[in-house]
């Protein structure tokens, strides 16, 4: 039985683990301007801002390459992405600002930062 408690923890700790590095936590990126929007027929929207993500964070910017870091990319085929390519195109058309939240992945597109979630702003 002693066994079996020591076997358990071990599974259940690995598991915490595992989850640890599988979810990321949301980094707080600028509040910016949105320069230019795309989205393309693979539903795949990308947000252009006017600020680099990766300046003023306490994070390395791991996946996101040097030429990608003005840029948020969103998955088109989720209503969350929708939601967010929506709210980035009032900011465009309206001149406010984007306040930018992403995950320090890149699981939409290799290089690019993944939007946790963006907030209109004065």
């Amino acid at each position: 039985m002693r066994l079996f408690k020591s076997v358990y923890l071990v599974v259940v700790v690995a598991c915490v683990l595992q989850a640890g590095m599988v979810y990321a936590a949301p980094v707080h990126g600028p509040i910016a301007k949105v320069v230019k929007t795309r989205a393309d027929n693979s539903n795949i929207g990308i947000v252009y801002l006017s600020e680099n993500i990766c300046d003023n964070i306490s994070v390395p910017c791991g996946c996101i390459s040097d030429n990608h870091r003005n840029m948020i990319a969103v998955d088109l085929e989720t209503t969350g992405g929708k939601a967010m390519m929506s709210i980035a195109l009032a900011a465009q058309v309206s001149g406010k600002k984007l306040e930018v939240v992403f995950y320090n992945e890149c699981k939409v597109i290799d290089t690019v930062a993944e939007a946790a979630y963006v907030s209109l702003v004065d």
